[in-house]
């Protein structure tokens, strides 16, 4: 799932949570309506809201988002530093496998806040019958109802959101951390050895020009950096293939490049699209190329500070024919 849309859609969750009552209100009101159509919408949104799987499916998600949202933080930044990011997913995954081993205490917690939702609604939770055969729906044996939405929603969300983190993560942790850490800002803080990158090399052997020379490249990489003070080493990819040569230094140069253009994130991508999807209006749908561009960079960049004196004297300077792009 997107950074972008996981936070998007985790502020959406908390702010439905804090209108669940005026929303579930609203919608009896209209079960009320004269007109049919709308009577009958409304009946079937709120007989959905107020379902027990339902609100349970809130709370619970709510929950366990709540834990890796500071992560989904991180990653739209434009320096990721992933190596931390990959600390912090390890320690998600630690108080995943906490809730999971008490998930009795935690769930009842949990099912006493539905009740008291349930209860200011009218409703109280209620588990779906049970038969002998079922092939469409889960049909888990239980004593009551909230041991039943333990075993059928809790327990297996948490196992699902644990296996994707350590597949996201987890699993490339040494590789990520690897070319990471080849970045001065990084590399003089740690001082790595040529062991630390064995999984990272060994990935990635295929794509480097001279392997065999690696480990006397990142020595040499390494001494490069130890004489340059800490506010001028660079902190990114990019700005380390800036200042580095690629005669010099081939295989570094070749795993910061993976680097730079490794897709960690498409927050980036997907702020992009939603800039243009509120600048594309219905008055600038034959808007040029250049001046959309134009648009996008102002929008996405807005906490630039312009000089607007400065602008206002470059185009006092300018012929009295100006070619504006419209």
């Amino acid at each position: 799932m997107c950074e972008t849309r996981w936070v998007e859609r985790h502020d959406r969750l908390l702010r439905f949570k804090e209108l669940y009552l005026p929303i579930t209100n609203t919608l009896r009101e209209l079960e009320q309506h004269h007109n049919l159509e709308t009577s009958k919408l409304a009946f079937q949104l709120s007989k959905t809201i107020t379902s027990s799987s339902f609100v349970i499916s809130l709370y619970i998600i709510e929950k366990i988002f709540a834990i890796t949202l500071p992560l989904c933080k991180s990653l739209q930044q434009i320096n990721v530093d992933l190596s931390e990011c990959c600390q912090y997913v390890n320690n998600c995954v630690k108080v995943i496998n906490s809730i999971h081993e008490n998930s009795e205490e935690e769930f009842h917690k949990l099912f006493l806040d539905v009740e008291n939702v349930l209860s200011l609604v009218d409703e109280t939770v209620k588990m779906p019958r049970l038969i002998r055969q079922s092939t469409y729906r889960n049909n888990i044996p239980a004593d009551s109802p909230e041991q039943y939405y333990r075993r059928s929603i809790f327990l297996p969300f948490l196992d699902y959101f644990k296996s994707q983190l350590i597949e996201r993560f987890i699993k490339h942790n040494y590789i990520i951390s690897g070319l990471q850490n080849l970045i001065p800002s990084f590399l003089i803080k740690l001082k790595p050895s040529s062991n630390e990158f064995k999984k990272c090399i060994d990935f990635y052997k295929s794509f480097l020009p001279t392997y065999e020379t690696f480990e006397s490249e990142l020595k040499v990489w390494v001494e490069k950096w130890k004489s340059v003070p800490d506010n001028e080493l660079p902190k990114s990819a990019i700005d380390t293939l800036g200042v580095m040569s690629k005669d010099f230094y081939p295989n570094i140069w070749c795993l910061i490049s993976i680097l730079a253009t490794l897709p960690v994130s498409t927050s980036s991508a997907e702020r992009s699209f939603s800039t243009l999807r509120r600048l594309i209006t219905y008055l600038r749908n034959s808007c040029s190329e250049d001046r959309l561009t134009g648009l996008a960079l102002l929008s996405v960049h807005r906490g630039i500070q312009i000089d607007i004196e400065e602008i206002i004297n470059t185009f006092s300077r300018m012929p009295r024919k100006v070619d504006f792009v419209l």
